[in-house]
């Protein structure tokens, strides 16, 4: 699926929710929106994603500029997580909608 992303000309949402992805699978996932140009949409939810996981995602997020919305609720987030999320933040000026309801984030994201 990872390769496939990369290459992808079409897709412009894709949700991964409910998949035990865990940060191995981020990496993959991350990898893909580093060189995909035409996702928008991407839906993680539940996806035993920790800090670690995140941390991939974000930094993808630094060198995306097509993704608008990134779902990320319910997840196993955590503080070491915020710093991660920031710093990914901060470098993209694309993404629109943050979702981490029940992910243990603060209010401010």
């Amino acid at each position: 699926l990872a390769n496939a992303l990369k290459g992808n000309t079409t897709v412009t949402a894709l949700d991964l929710g409910n998949n035990c992805l865990g940060h191995r699978g981020a990496w993959h996932v991350a990898a893909s929106l580093s060189s995909n140009n035409i996702l928008q949409t991407l839906g993680l939810l539940a996806c035993q994603l920790t800090a670690k996981g995140v941390g991939y995602i974000m930094d993808a997020l630094k060198t995306n500029s097509t993704l608008l919305s990134l779902q990320l609720d319910a997840n196993d987030m955590d503080s070491l997580t915020h710093p991660r999320i920031q710093e990914g933040l901060k470098s993209n000026q694309t993404l629109q909608t943050l979702s981490s309801v029940q992910s243990a984030l603060s209010p401010k994201y």
